[in-house]
């Protein structure tokens, strides 16, 4: 039987098993699209540079060009240097993906579950923020955040329950700037204006 290759396969395809702050690469296999609203849309793939998890890969970062979602492309352009007014050309945000593609940069992760379709109830790393990435930083795990693990009802057992008791008491403590971004990197500005979590459209997930 003949061998196929599979680009992916060779970039690392196992998923991070902590969340944390990484420094991470923009892979090739990110990709633009449209949503469903035919909004312009872009979905990035990473790999983890160092650390405990240098190899695993965090997928489908996804971005959307409308007014109310654009902040995010841009806080990522801007963690990455590119200068203020900078166009991208090409359909939809193809031209900013091929700009992105094989940049370093810093990302924080949590994790989310998916509340429809087949992969309910299963969770997912979500990145919530983007810093500059710096060599001599190297990359974090939140220790006491692996990922959830859901029963056959898709519910999250009681031993992470436990687990995200812990963390929240521990986090209502506050963390300092160098636990959070690293070691020489100040606390970013807040990724989600006025202090509320983003809702996502069902279309821009990926599953």
């Amino acid at each position: 039987m003949a061998y196929t290759h599979n680009k992916a396969n060779g970039e690392g395809n196992r998923s991070i098993e902590l969340a944390g702050s990484y420094n991470v690469r923009i892979l090739e296999t990110s990709e633009a699209a449209y949503s469903q609203k035919s909004n312009p849309t872009m979905s990035l793939n990473y790999q983890v540079l160092d650390g405990s998890q240098a190899g695993r890969v965090i997928s489908f970062d996804s971005f959307t060009d409308t007014t109310n979602a654009n902040w995010k492309i841009d806080r990522i352009l801007n963690a990455i240097n590119f200068a203020d007014g900078q166009s991208f050309q090409g359909e939809g945000l193809s031209g900013v993906v091929q700009a992105l593609i094989g940049k370093t940069i810093r990302i924080t992760t949590d994790w989310v579950q998916q509340s429809q379709g087949k992969n309910a109830g299963k969770w997912y790393p979500n990145v919530t923020d983007y810093t500059v990435y710096q060599q001599s930083t190297i990359s974090e795990t939140f220790n006491d955040k692996p990922r959830p693990q859901e029963n056959s009802a898709g519910q999250v057992t009681k031993a992470n329950d436990d687990a995200f008791a812990n963390y929240n008491k521990q986090n209502q403590q506050g963390f300092t700037p160098n636990q959070m971004h690293g070691a020489g990197q100040a606390a970013p500005t807040n990724a989600f204006p006025g202090g509320q979590p983003v809702d996502i459209p069902d279309d821009q997930l990926p599953f």
